[in-house]
């Protein structure tokens, strides 16, 4: 008998052919990214650097040199980007909330030429600009970094934990009235006693943060890193205490403005530990409300800037209202469509002298800030940035396709989002370049990396392995 030989079809034998071309592909694609990977550490340390900056400096004293260097900052962080996207080919995406925000700067610049030439004005474009640039920059870098370094994004939460978590407990210091946290709230913040803020009474705890509203943000960051560990495991004891310090903390800093994102806060708190504690739930609950009103009955006198509040007649809202707020109208009326483009003048620098756009009052209200410096165009572009950023963010953490720490990261940039916005309603909270760089950084740590794009990929096309019919005898 003549023995059987295996016949296999010209078009079977082309399949297994470009299924071996594939592999072999395949393994020399991801040997050759391993090489480049383990190739880019520097690129690695390089990154960790200049993300470390921006995070140190939202709990150092300011200082003009710092402003003064803001361009070298610039520098580092666009070679940086630059260098790691050619080394490693990655991948950049641009969402609508940046592209929002790069038309946003394109106008503000326009504006700020327009000013100068139609206005005789110097206005300071770079520092009036950095808040916005820096920040993309900063963005883009981390996308860069996120596609191949995964636990990059469990290393930035341990980074903003541990360094607002020493600066809530000097907070917390500072509203017990301990002589050397005094010291260093005189030293971070030379506009004002903590203890006798506008004239009042309290203690207006900063922390090591220079302003309440930013040391509110840093205990909220750093209440929500904890909230965010119960997408994966149930809490520890530790750490579920300490949720209500970092809320207390909050509170502490009587920044009655963002008293609205701490109710808010409170009632996200309550839910999620309802929804994922519930046997400790009720003791949770009852030990939040009593250590409230401890609080209130016994560091009364300690929160009397708040508590002391009169809506109706309060000092600082009818100054803003009288001053600054009419200043802003006033460059409406001049000049609706342009305004006068960036002008430090009108959020903290009043050394260069006054004239009728700029007379020595701070605008303090983020939105006719935008109104006066770029009219009305800013103002709908500023406000589809807002749209687009939390729209963004709320996608992240409600896709039932994203991973565990991608929704830990969008709970503390959503946070973020709506601490600064409530902020800007009363301040010009949006202009600061860190806590910008910081909130750009959460952001990239929400785009996926190169496997979650490749999962993505497959999930969106069904794209499964193709399965070839086994040789058969002839």
């Amino acid at each position: 008998m003549k023995p059987r030989t295996l016949n296999r079809s010209p078009l079977k034998r082309q399949l297994e052919a470009q299924e071996r071309k594939s592999a072999l592909g395949s393994a020399l694609t991801q040997t050759s990214a391993v090489r480049s990977i383990d190739a880019a550490k520097g690129l690695l340390a390089w990154n960790y650097f200049n993300f470390g900056i921006p995070v140190m400096l939202t709990v150092l004293p300011p200082h003009p040199i710092i402003a003064e260097n803001l361009r070298y900052l610039m520098l580092s962080i666009l070679l940086c980007a630059a260098l790691s996207w050619w080394k490693l080919n990655a991948r950049l995406s641009m969402p609508w909330a940046v592209g929002f925000i790069l038309l946003l700067q394109v106008w503000l610049t326009i504006c700020s030429f327009l000013g100068t030439l139609e206005l005789g004005r110097t206005n300071d474009f770079e520092t009036s600009n950095y808040f916005i640039v820096m920040a993309v920059m900063l963005f883009f870098q981390g996308t860069i970094f996120v596609q191949f370094w995964p636990e990059l994004r469990r290393n930035v939460l341990r980074v903003f934990f541990v360094v607002y978590s020493i600066s809530s407990f000097v907070a917390i210091l500072q509203f017990l009235k301990i002589g050397p946290a005094l010291q260093i709230a005189a030293f971070y913040n030379t506009f004002a006693n903590i203890t006798e803020w506008g004239g009042g009474s309290g203690v207006r705890a900063i922390g090591l943060a220079s302003w309440p509203s930013y040391m509110t943000l840093q205990a909220m960051i750093c209440m929500f890193i904890l909230l965010g560990k119960l997408f994966e495991r149930p809490l520890k004891t530790w750490e579920l205490c300490a949720i209500p310090v970092f809320l207390a903390v909050g509170f502490m800093a009587q920044s009655r403005i963002l008293y609205v994102s701490l109710l808010l806060a409170v009632i996200g708190m309550l839910y999620m530990i309802w929804r994922y504690e519930r046997k400790r739930f009720a003791a949770f609950s009852v030990g939040l409300f009593l250590s409230a009103g401890m609080m209130l009955i016994f560091a009364s006198d300690r929160l009397a800037y708040a508590l002391g509040t009169d809506v109706a007649n309060d000092p600082t809202l009818t100054y803003r209202r009288d001053t600054g707020w009419q200043q802003a109208f006033h460059i409406y009326s001049e000049r609706p469509w342009f305004g006068i483009g960036p002008d430090n003048r009108l959020v903290w620098d009043i050394s260069r002298g006054n004239d009728q756009w700029s007379q020595g009052h701070h605008i303090d209200n983020g939105y006719l800030l935008m109104l006066s410096w770029g009219g009305l165009p800013a103002v709908a572009i500023f406000i589809f940035c807002l749209i687009f950023m939390l729209g963004g963010v709320v996608l992240v953490l409600t896709s039932q396709r994203t991973t565990v720490h991608q929704r830990q990261v969008a709970l503390i940039a959503m946070v973020s989002f709506i601490i600064i916005f409530n902020d800007t309603i009363l301040n010009n909270g949006f202009t600061n370049i860190w806590v910008n760089c910081i909130l750009a950084y959460f952001c990239a740590m929400l785009q996926p990396t190169a496997s979650e794009r490749v999962q993505e990929l497959k999930n969106r096309l069904n794209v499964r392995r193709r399965n070839l019919p086994a040789p058969t005898d002839a």
